[in-house]
């Protein structure tokens, strides 16, 4: 579950998981396009661009490393 509404669900399942941030890393590379919705969501470092950077925040949230993300606040 998100921190804070759906910020970090990027494929919209209720969860915060390794999938959301592969999708953010797909993207980076040009392998998949996201909805404005999904990179609003994707963004969970607050700065308006969605990269590994907030892919990698994903990963920490989802194995328990920190409870939050820098968009949150």
């Amino acid at each position: 579950v998100s921190p804070c509404n759906s910020l970090g669900d990027v494929n919209n399942d209720g969860y915060v998981t390794k999938t959301d941030a592969d999708m953010i890393l797909d993207y980076t590379v040009g392998k998949i396009d996201l909805s404005e919705t999904q990179l609003a969501r994707a963004d969970v470092t607050g700065d308006t661009k969605v990269t590994a950077y907030d892919a990698s925040y994903i990963l920490r949230y989802a194995n328990y490393q920190i409870d939050t993300f820098l968009g949150c606040e």
